[in-house]
């Protein structure tokens, strides 16, 4: 008897991992501001230092700022003696060890000795010392955000399209990242990702990319910016979301022109659009929903509530069977 209950307690713990996941698969959640970057600099192998972008985080010397009367190894006498001075983007900053300081507007460093010694002669400070440094980002951080350039929302299907978005990034120059690109239409909502490798300049910068016009209906598309460092994928937590429709050829949206809401056949709702730089009134099947919604729709209905029901009925089981049992 013991044993089944084991079995059914394991058996409703799975249940419940995969309904957790379930329900998170399609969360789109932000990590500015959130991540943390750890990395080691030894002096004595002169290891490469940290890359952001162009610029270089460099741990030029180590200080130490207490009274030198006798041999000391961190963290002795007292972790404020020892200060690593940290070379970034033309400044010098002072880090006393076990602190947290501004590295520029957005960034901050934290100083956290793995092997440092000072002889108390003329000797200083043995070079073979050895530091871990935590990179974060400041909750308030702003460095990082896209905007899709507007543009005739009208597509012809099978016809190459890209459109233009617009990235302001001022963390550092040439910093590898990308744009996210989530997109969903009428006839697959689980959204299709593509992630596209992109070097961003320090500013304001336009960058293009293609859109799949491959089905009839409603495509709806949301952009989202990343940036890269130390191997780990940073994101905007602002997204970006258009609509687009796509029809069969030029003659329909010819021939739809002027039309009223009475005009257009039911799902379809008279629409001003823009396409190939003229203005028309079109009947338009677009979509009420906006990407997230669709996307979160699809992550619940119906597999999360289903998921949820039987967890519920192996619950009452187990209950059952542990009073059965005594």
């Amino acid at each position: 008897m013991k044993r089944q209950n084991q079995i059914w307690m394991i058996v409703l713990i799975a249940l419940v991992v995969l309904l957790v996941g379930h329900f998170k698969i399609f969360d789109f959640q932000s990590v500015i501001g959130q991540p943390s970057l750890t990395y080691t600099y030894d002096n004595y192998e002169k290891t490469d230092y940290l890359y952001i972008g162009s610029d270089a985080v460099i741990p030029s010397s180590l200080k130490f700022v207490c009274e030198k009367d006798d041999n000391y190894r961190y963290p002795y006498p007292e972790r404020s003696c020892w200060v690593s001075v940290i070379s970034f983007q033309g400044k010098t900053i002072d880090v006393p060890a076990t602190e947290t300081v501004d590295l520029n507007e957005y960034l901050q460093i934290s100083y956290l000795p793995v092997h440092a010694f000072i002889r108390g002669d003329t000797m200083g400070i043995d070079p073979d010392w050895k530091s871990d440094f935590v990179i974060s980002f400041k909750s308030d951080a702003d460095f990082l955000e896209a905007k899709i350039i507007l543009d005739e929302t009208a597509l012809i299907l099978n016809q190459e399209k890209q459109i233009k978005v617009q990235i302001r990034s001022d963390l550092a120059d040439d910093i590898p990242g990308g744009i996210i690109l989530y997109s969903v239409n009428d006839i697959l909502p689980v959204p299709e990702i593509n992630r596209i490798p992109f070097t961003f300049p320090k500013g304001i910068s336009v960058h293009t990319i293609d859109l799949n016009a491959s089905i009839l209906g409603s495509l709806q598309i949301k952009v989202v910016p990343f940036i890269t460092i130390l191997d780990v994928s940073i994101e905007d937590d602002r997204t970006q979301e258009r609509g687009y429709n796509i029809f069969p050829n030029i003659e329909f949206i010819e021939t739809s022109v002027d039309c009223t809401d009475k005009e257009c056949p039911e799902g379809f709702y008279c629409k001003q659009t823009f396409f190939e730089e003229k203005e028309y009134n079109i009947c338009t099947k677009q979509s009420t929903k906006s990407i997230t919604e669709s996307i979160h729709e699809q992550g619940i209905i119906p597999y999360g509530w289903i998921a949820f029901f039987v967890i519920f009925i192996f619950l009452v089981g187990y209950i059952i069977k542990t009073k059965g049992g005594k």
